[in-house]
């Protein structure tokens, strides 16, 4: 019986220890050094934090040495204060904290004569702590952006960008290659290596893409890592109701476009309506400690689809069959979040999200056939779709950054 209670407690152990190896980070850190105007570290200096991002704002004290550290940080823009009796107040503004990096802020701090002065800066647009290819995105800058509403067409704004028929690519890679992560959990499709999760766009929150040379904790991908960070509500309630319709009567130029409208493999969409629609909200179950955010949206699309006789009659204007083929599309995308402030630095949260899908018509990967068959070879009803969920602890203990997923 003790031998299988060991093997039992052998088996835990090395299963933990997998999970924290194979743990993405979803948090950020800032850093930094504070000394006189001749260079002297100074010890006892308070140094606070505070954003949007963080129900109350954090301080802590800098070292012997000058050094402070704030740990395991929500990704945001911080303002960052420097106070110490005998100096003048300094403060630095539009500090951002970005996945899985460090912000350093190094401080010079001058004797007190007058009044307090107020320096405010940007964080250096040069990351000098890492060699990691790749931008962060922000809500506050793809909200404004004619995106499509996935995050991987946010992805598609990052510098060496560009798309196939998989999906993605990046400075080469084909969109197979690359790895998609959601609150740190690894969301990758596992038959095509593409995109596995449709995300609900409004629970996103920052969209994170490394393009080259990130860490090996980001391993089994080949070409680039896409992260996704989701909202996690706070001291104050926030919500929304959206809806976003779309049509080809809506579309200028239809009928006078190649082929009566655009090629999708072996059909030619000639009619389309797309609906989108659904609410959030987010905010506190217990103010200062326990915040909740939750997402649906409501997926509606149909189009009508002329059927070619086969792929080449696009290309060399060769003849169509007259027979037209309806495909719909309906899904349900929801998404929720809970996150429970333990202590100061001990965080721990839980999100899951889901998105079902039902497809009437043409299936999925289907309308790329070259079409020798009848329509019960391309048409009926599929399912797909799901639900993933996360699970985060985001700590410090010891001066040191612990995380388990």
């Amino acid at each position: 019986m003790n031998y299988f209670k060991r093997i039992t407690i052998i088996i835990f152990v090395a299963t933990l220890a997998s999970s924290v190896a194979l743990a993405q980070t979803t948090r950020g850190d800032i850093q930094g050094r504070v000394v006189d105007n001749e260079g002297v570290a100074l010890p006892g200096v308070t140094v606070a934090v505070q954003s949007d991002v963080l129900a109350t704002s954090k301080a802590t004290v800098s070292d012997g040495d000058g050094v402070f550290k704030f740990l395991v940080l929500p990704p945001g823009t911080y303002s960052v204060s420097f106070t110490l009796p005998g100096y003048q107040a300094r403060e630095q503004a539009d500090m951002a904290v970005k996945i899985g990096s460090t912000t350093r802020i190094d401080v010079v701090m001058v004797p007190a004569f007058t009044n307090e002065v107020v320096v405010t800066s940007e964080t250096p647009l040069v990351n000098t702590a890492s060699t990691t290819i790749g931008v962060d995105l922000g809500s506050e800058f793809y909200g404004d952006l004619p995106t499509g509403r996935n995050y991987t067409s946010v992805a598609a704004v990052t510098p060496g960008a560009q798309a196939d028929g998989a999906g993605q690519t990046f400075y080469g890679s084909t969109g197979s290659e690359n790895a998609y992560y959601i609150d740190g959990a690894n969301t990758t499709g596992v038959e095509l290596g593409q995109q596995g999760k449709n995300l609900n766009f409004e629970f996103i929150d920052e969209v994170q893409v490394k393009s080259g040379s990130y860490n090996a904790q980001y391993g089994r991908a080949t070409g680039s890592v896409i992260s996704v960070i989701t909202k996690s509500g706070g001291n104050e309630f926030h919500g929304d109701l959206f809806s976003y319709y779309d049509a080809a009567d809506l579309q200028a130029g239809l009928d006078s476009a190649p082929a009566a409208g655009p090629v999708n493999g072996s059909f030619v969409q000639t009619d389309f309506t797309r609906a989108d629609y659904g609410l959030d909200l987010g905010g506190y179950i217990v103010k200062d400690r326990l915040w909740f955010f939750a997402a649906y949206d409501r997926v509606d699309n149909q189009a009508t689809l002329k059927v070619l006789q086969d792929f080449s009659s696009v290309i060399q204007g060769g003849s169509e069959l007259d027979e037209l083929v309806d495909q719909e599309i309906s899904a349900d995308l929801w998404a929720a979040k809970l996150t429970w402030r333990i202590a100061a630095n001990q965080n721990l949260s839980g999100s899951v999200f889901g998105d079902p899908r039902t497809d009437v018509g043409v299936r999925p990967n289907r309308s790329n056939w070259t079409l020798a068959a009848t329509p019960l070879n391309y048409t009926g009803e599929t399912e797909s779709g799901g639900f993933d969920y996360a699970f985060n602890y985001d700590g410090v203990l010891a001066r040191t950054s612990h995380r388990v997923s």
